[in-house]
Parts: structure tokens; sequence; C-alpha cells
């Protein structure tokens, strides 16, 4: 039985047997038939349907540490390189802006947009006529919805 090298978890070791070969992968079978699919070129050469190969499985922990401490490294070099970067350029923040109504009626609105450093200033105006009394198309019922349904002054009860 082979012993657990320096840094290691686990030993696991299995026979397993060829069950297919195609183009550059084999199929392999452990002794409780779960199928494994293999790159080919992982094997060694010389396979056939049924040939049995005995394999051993082992985590390394000294290497797993170590490219663990890789990535880190990496990672902190990344985001170095971007702070320098963000400071070379120095640009202020952009707070995105949001269209504002300036003006608002029954029948009208006026929407107007602060203008972004790279763009003019947009400003628009709708209008909208509505008739007397604003019914649905469907069914001719006055649509409480729309704006013409509202009063424009409150009734005696609220005032």
């Amino acid at each position: 039985m082979l012993r657990p090298a320096q840094g290691t978890r686990s030993l696991r070791q299995h026979s397993l047997v060829v069950a297919g070969l195609t183009e550059g992968s084999v199929t392999l079978l452990t002794s409780d038939f779960q199928a494994l699919h293999v790159p080919a070129a992982l094997l060694p050469d010389g396979l056939e349907v049924g040939s049995i190969l005995h394999s051993s499985f082992a985590l390394d922990c000294a290497a797993e540490a170590s490219r663990v401490q890789q990535i880190l490294q990496l990672l902190d070099e990344v985001s170095v390189a971007l702070s320098r970067e963000s400071a070379r350029l120095s640009l202020p923040p952009v707070k995105p802006s949001a269209p504002k109504a300036s003006w608002v009626s029954l029948s009208s609105s006026q929407i107007s947009q602060d203008s972004a450093p790279s763009s003019p200033g947009i400003a628009s105006h709708a209008d909208s006529s509505l008739g007397s009394a604003a019914q649905s198309p469907v069914t001719g019922v006055p649509d409480c919805r729309s704006p013409a349904a509202v009063p424009s002054k409150p009734s005696a009860a609220f005032q």
C-alpha cells in the first residue's frame, strides 16, 4: 500500500476497467459501476476495452496552499494597478441625472432633464388634448384613471 506523501490529506486507490474507447476519450468503470469519462491523453497508451487500470488519487495540501497564495498575490497586484490607474485619471464621480417635471397641469406637462457634461440639456413639452369626458374607447364608460376624470377644484365637502 502506498503511504500518503508529505502534505497530502488523503490517498485513495482504485481499480478501473476500460469500458469504452472513443476518439480522444476513454470511459472507465469503477467497482460499483460508476462511469468516468477521461481524456485519453491522461492515460497510458495501448488501452483496450477490458483493460484494468490501477489508480491512486491524493490531495496535495502544500501545492494547494501555494496556489492559493499565488492567486491572492495576483489579486493584490490587480487591485494596486486599478487604484493607480484610477488615481492617475482622477475622474470625479458621475451622478446619473433623472428627468424632472417642471410644470404639470391636467392637460399638459413639461419635463426637463439636467444635462450631462458631454451632452446638451434636454427639454420636452408634451401636450395631450383630452375631451371633455374621458371615456374608455372599448366600453364607453368614464375612465377613472384619466386626468379629465379628476376634478380641477376640490368639492365643497372637502373644503
